[in-house]
């Protein structure tokens, strides 16, 4: 049982009542007065130069109260991962389209039909190019530059090396090599993008939007509006899910700003389920290839990846997914040589997706630890612990604080019955585990800012930057400043999703809200209280370090009895104006703030998880049946077990989806399955019993000993399922979706020979 009061309870969600009774506002849910309907039209063609846009007749048509192209804007490229290299895409294409769903001209009028009419009305004359939509065509010599500035069509290319990879290759008694492949991945979010933008006479734009980064938004439509953050205001709405979608900008933000501006009204842009599906950025398609050496006893001595990542048509954060070393940090490789590639194609452009520098890269390298351990005769659950990190050890040249690796895969093991039903194995039932590390502490140079205002009623409320996305942000942030200051949850109230308001933060992204956030919001907590408890002490005549306070209540320690609530303390201070007898009083609340910097990193701080699995497989139909599914995560501390529950359990459903049902069909570049029902996602019927083990490893450098749990749950997931089909049938699935029908040729193929 937790030491804490609030820290490690189960605690309901802060907003749970007001998203139950659907009181919640989400983006589509705000309207303004004299609001305009904005929509967007698209090049539908996969690579072609743009030779004349005619919008006479759309700007004509009655209701049609703006049109714009990228003759209206600054023209000014970006992308999620800023910096001159980086930066590829205008939000409106001027030149050149690069694929289907490129922007090419907006409207905005008084209703979606006349904005659907219009678009139909607008004429784009085109030259077709030749389209890539392979990588490896791409880099053909004599294929056509999708960009200009990027020769062979390789939009990055990250390397990696650590130790003699030669030396280790000569020490392996067993090398084994292979590749992997995975698909592109929907969000599936149940909201779609939405924004809202309005203009005041002054010139100050107002932004109604679902973001899970306020303040990295109001930065990026600076950037590509050529205007001063200080005239920016985003008011982030509630967040129908996000899962990196939602991270950064999305072009719908900055065209309804153009729109709004050029037409003087508000302008309010809701994509389709299908424009959805077709414009959001999702999982990259990936090409893995991985070269292992180890001895016999288990020991790795050598790891070679190589990794081609589909980028699309812009380079979003491809550089981020082709990095090779990705699959390094959860065992030991003491000599490692890894190569990047991310590539341009005339696709869907890929973006951040959960986790989604190490998801593709685990399931290669996860189900290649399988195949050497059968080929050494030792047991998978072995090799991983003969291999694990452990605290201490030194990764990519930091000191891995807390890791809880190895009592994560014995836990999961233990649960599963790994031993026992491995020793009785019956055919097509089968066991496999995956295991990961994931960062979840912010990157060199990230920073939280948190406010704290106690007020003479003995409510606390705290204005912080993060973000509500759905992972219970605002509930962890209530918990730990009840903590801290000694009172009930239910006196805490939350202030954010106001870039006008909140101090600046990072967003919710990459698992660092708990850490960051919540070690901001600790520090803040801890200014209030360290002032709350100077004025309790000139009330209770003892000195502040002889104070404690519990419940909203400060005594002397040992003498509960002369006990006063923060309320009294702080009516306590309020003076009358000098006005005269019966004046209003003003009151002085307690402020504290803080901030947290990541800066001078010496300690990496990670999560860690195992994951295990049993399945069943029919021999005849293929169909894969998850009989067990256990899930347990070293998330330094649990804040809210009853959240870190329920974001193991959602990540969990993400996996099984990439690992079994779900992926992005396309040809000529587009989607062909871009709707929900024949995009095959996994439903509640679906699901089997996850147990979720809770690790607890208890961080130093994190608030109350916690680490980052959003993106994990969905990292192992994958593999460990891979690896239970190929327990199962003796066959390893090298291509994501595991489907029925790949079950199937692979077991043709095994009868055949």
């Amino acid at each position: 049982m937790s030491s804490f009061s609030v820290v490690g309870r189960r605690v309901p969600r802060v907003d749970g009542v007001e998203l139950a009774i659907g009181e919640a506002i989400y983006a589509s849910d705000v309207k303004l007065p004299h609001m305009l309907y904005g929509r967007v039209l698209r090049a539908n063609l996969p690579h072609a130069r743009i030779l004349n846009i005619d919008t006479g007749k759309a700007e004509r048509l009655t209701g049609v109260k703006a049109v714009v192209t990228a003759a209206d804007t600054p023209k000014i490229t970006w992308s999620l991962m800023q910096g001159e290299m980086a930066t590829d895409k205008l939000l409106l294409a001027d030149k050149k389209i690069r694929y289907t769903e490129d922007e090419v001209a907006a409207v905005a009028a008084i209703d979606e039909d006349t904005a659907e009419q219009a678009l139909q009305l607008i004429k784009v004359e085109y030259q077709e190019l030749p389209a890539y939509f392979d990588p490896l065509q791409a880099m053909k010599p004599d294929s056509l530059l999708i960009h200009d500035h990027k020769p062979g069509n390789i939009a990055a290319q990250p390397n990696y090396s650590q130790g003699d990879i030669d030396k280790g290759f000569d020490q392996a008694e067993v090398i084994h090599e292979d590749e992997y492949f995975t698909g592109a991945v929907y969000h599936s979010c149940m909201e779609t993008h939405c924004c809202l933008a309005k203009f005041d006479f002054s010139g100050n734009l107002r932004l109604w939007t679902s973001t899970q980064s306020p303040h990295f938004l109001r930065k990026d439509l600076a950037r590509v509006l050529d205007m001063p953050w200080e005239k920016i205001r985003v008011m982030k709405t509630q967040v129908g899910g996000g899962f990196g979608s939602k991270s950064r900008m999305n072009e719908v933000d900055a065209i309804c700003a153009f729109l709004a501006k050029k037409s003087g009204r508000p302008v309010k842009i809701t994509y389709s389920r299908g424009e959805d599906f077709a414009a959001t950025r999702a999982r990259h398609p990936t090409r893995h290839y991985i070269k292992m050496g180890i001895k016999k006893d288990g020991t790795i001595t050598a790891v070679e990846n190589r990794v081609i990542v589909d980028a699309g048509a812009y380079n979003d954060v491809g550089q981020e997914v082709a990095n090779p070393r990705n699959i390094l940090g959860v065992f030991q490789v003491p000599n490692f040589k890894g190569e990047g590639l991310a590539v341009y194609t005339n696709n869907p452009f890929g973006g951040r997706f959960r986790a989604f520098n190490t998801v593709p890269q685990r399931f290669g390298f996860e189900a290649h630890i399988d195949r050497m351990a059968t080929m050494i005769g030792l047991d998978p659950l072995e090799l991983r612990l003969r291999n694990a990190h452990k605290s201490g050890d030194n990764i990519f040249g930091l000191r891995l604080g807390s890791c809880g690796l190895i009592d994560c895969i014995n836990r999961a093991a233990s649960l599963v019955g790994w031993k026992e039903k491995k020793r009785a194995k019956t055919p097509y039932h089968g066991l496999g585990m995956g295991c990961m590390t994931h960062p979840g502490s912010g990157g060199r140079g990230e920073f939280s800012g948190a406010f704290v205002k106690l007020e003479d009623d003995g409510m606390v409320t705290v204005l912080t930057g993060a973000t509500e996305i759905g992972g219970g942000q605002d509930t962890l942030v209530a918990q730990i400043a009840a903590e801290v200051l000694g009172t009930k949850i239910e006196k805490v109230r939350v202030v954010g999703m106001d870039t006008e308001v909140t101090p600046i933060d990072f967003g919710s992204r990459a698992s660092r809200s708990t850490f960051m956030v919540g070690n901001a919001v600790k520090a803040a907590a801890g200014d209030a209280r360290c002032q709350l408890l100077q004025r309790a002490a000139e009330r209770l005549e003892a000195r502040a370090d002889d104070l404690e306070i519990k419940d909203g209540m400060i005594y002397v320690k040992g003498a509960s009895e002369k006990a006063k609530s923060i309320g009294d303390i702080l009516l306590a201070s309020t003076s009358p104006k000098p006005a005269g007898k019966g004046g209003p009083y003003l009151s002085h609340p307690v402020y504290g703030k803080g901030t947290f910097v990541r800066d001078k990193i010496t300690t990496r701080v990670a999560a860690f998880a195992a994951q295990a699995v049993e399945v069943e497989v029919d021999p005849s139909t293929g169909a894969i049946k998850i009989l067990k599914f256990i899930a347990a995560h070293d998330v330094g501390r649990a804040i809210n077990l009853l959240g870190t529950e329920g974001q193991i359990e959602g990540g969990v459903s993400q996996g099984i989806g990439y690992g079994l049902t779900e992926e992005l069909q396309r040809e000529g570049g587009k989607n062909i399955n871009g709707n929900l029902m024949d995009y095959k996602l996994p439903c509640a019927a679906d699901m089997p019993p996850v147990e979720a083990c809770i690790i607890e490893s208890d961080e130093p450098e994190g608030p109350f000993g916690a680490k980052g749990i959003g993106e994990p749950p969905s990292v192992p997931t994958a593999p460990s399922i891979a690896n239970a089909v190929y327990d199962a049938i003796g066959i390893m699935i090298k291509e994501l979706p595991i489907t029925p029908e790949k079950v199937l040729e692979a077991l043709k193929e095994k009868e055949g020979g």
